[in-house]
């Protein structure tokens, strides 16, 4: 019963990163786990892959509608909890998520979003994502299968440049579901914005 409560809790905070999203016009958040489309673009298999639960999946993906991103894709973690209790474990399996992506070149592994309810890591949030944090990540003795085969020394196989480029690529989006619900456009004005892009679109395409 807790496993289906947090399951439920889960994906309502899915549902509302992506409605924040979206409702900043900037990106689309097409797609959302675990359904259909979705959970086929979203699923990465491990390096260690001997059946079907050798996987790990992002809640989110997209892509950036405007400005210097716009056409780059995003893959995004959500986590929809009060506090901040496990974070910091989930997000280093986040890091050693979006390290395989970048690794195996993911064709949607561009931008990173780490989007979270709670926040965690507030006396280093400067260093929260650098590149010595992503290698402590890969090389953590629980992720190892992520990115390693069992016939490899990981940390001999450890690609710094990899790293370097998941640390770039890394956003980090504290929400709450009262910011979402009062600080966003509300759905008459996105919609009225949104019917905008798509006219101003077909005027450019004559």
């Amino acid at each position: 019963m807790a496993g289906e409560t947090e399951q439920k809790k889960g994906r309502v905070g899915a549902l509302l990163a992506k409605r924040w999203l979206d409702r900043t016009t900037r990106v689309r958040a097409d797609w959302v786990n675990p359904d259909r489309v979705a959970k086929t673009k979203l699923t990465l298999e491990k390096a260690v892959y001997n059946d079907v639960q050798d996987v790990f999946s992002f809640d989110l993906g997209g892509q950036f509608r405007e400005g210097d991103y716009e056409g780059e894709n995003f893959l995004a973690e959500c986590k929809n909890y009060d506090k901040s209790s496990d974070l910091p474990k989930h997000f280093r399996a986040f890091l050693a998520h979006c390290y395989r992506a970048v690794a195996t070149k993911h064709f949607m592994a561009d931008h990173f979003f780490w989007i979270a309810f709670a926040p965690h890591g507030g006396t280093l949030w400067e260093e929260i994502a650098t590149v010595d944090k992503v290698k402590t990540a890969v090389l953590h003795k629980d992720l190892i299968d992520v990115n390693f085969t069992s016939d490899q020394t990981p940390a001999d196989a450890y690609d710094p440049d990899t790293a370097a480029l998941v640390s770039e690529r890394i956003w980090m989006l504290i929400l709450s579901e009262k910011q979402v619900d009062h600080l966003t456009l509300s759905q008459k004005h996105h919609g009225v914005i949104e019917e905008h892009i798509i006219n101003n679109a077909k005027e450019i395409e004559r």
